[in-house]
C-alpha cells in the first residue's frame, strides 16, 4: 500500500483492513503515521474499556433492581429534600398504603415526630433507626416497624439523599410482649 502525503484516516483505515505487510511511505511520512495509529489503537481501547463498562453498569442495573423489587424488606429512596423517589412493592405491604399515596410524598411533613427526626438524621449523614407502632388512613390497627436509614453519599462526599430499609416486625412485638407478660403472671 502506498501513503501519500499527508496521511488521512481513511489510509489508516484501510491499511488496518487489508492487513497489509508492505507499506510505502513517502519521505516524512513515517511519524505521522506513527502518531495517527497509536490515536487510533488509544481510541479503540478507550472505546473497548467503554464497553466492558457499560456491560458491568448493566449487569448492575440488573441485579440491583432484582434486589430491589424482590427484598423481602420494604425499601424507600428518599432525596435531600425528604421526597421519596423510589419505593418497592413490600413497602405498600407493610404500611398499607397505595403506591400513588408513596411516590413524591414528603416523608418531612408527617406527624409521627421520631419518624422525621429518622429521616432527617440520615439526610445529615447518619445512619439512623426508627422503631414505633406506625399508624396510616389504611391501617385499623397500627403495624410495628423497624426502620434503618442509610445516607447515600454521592462521588464528591456530599449526601443526596437517603435509603430506608423497613420490615414489619409486628408478630415479633407482639410474641415479646406475650413471653413478657407470662412472665409478668398476666
Amino acid at each position: 500500500i502506498f501513503i501519500s502525503s499527508p496521511v488521512d484516516d481513511q489510509q489508516i483505515t484501510r491499511i488496518f483492513e487489508s492487513g497489509a505487510n508492505d507499506l510505502i511511505l513517502e519521505p516524512g511520512n513515517l511519524n505521522m503515521l506513527k502518531y495517527k495509529i497509536i490515536n487510533l489503537l488509544h481510541i479503540q481501547q478507550k472505546s473497548e474499556q467503554l464497553r466492558c463498562l457499560q456491560k458491568r453498569l448493566y449487569v448492575f442495573e440488573k441485579n440491583y433492581k432484582l434486589l430491589f423489587e424482590n427484598s423481602a424488606m420494604g425499601i424507600l429512596a428518599i432525596n435531600e429534600d425528604g421526597t421519596i423517589t423510589d419505593f418497592n412493592e413490600k413497602i405498600t405491604q407493610i404500611i398499607r398504603i397505595k403506591n400513588a399515596k408513596l411516590l413524591g410524598f414528603n416523608i418531612l411533613k408527617l406527624n409521627d415526630k421520631k419518624l422525621v427526626a429518622a429521616v432527617q438524621g440520615a439526610i445529615k449523614g447518619i445512619n439512623t433507626i426508627y422503631e414505633e407502632k406506625h399508624h396510616s388512613e389504611y391501617l385499623k390497627k397500627g403495624v410495628w416497624v423497624r426502620a434503618h436509614f442509610k445516607p447515600v453519599i454521592n462521588e464528591n462526599g456530599l449526601v443526596q439523599g437517603c435509603i430506608g430499609i423497613i420490615e414489619d416486625i409486628t408478630e415479633q412485638t407482639i410474641a415479646a410482649e406475650n413471653i413478657e407478660n407470662k412472665q409478668l403472671g398476666y
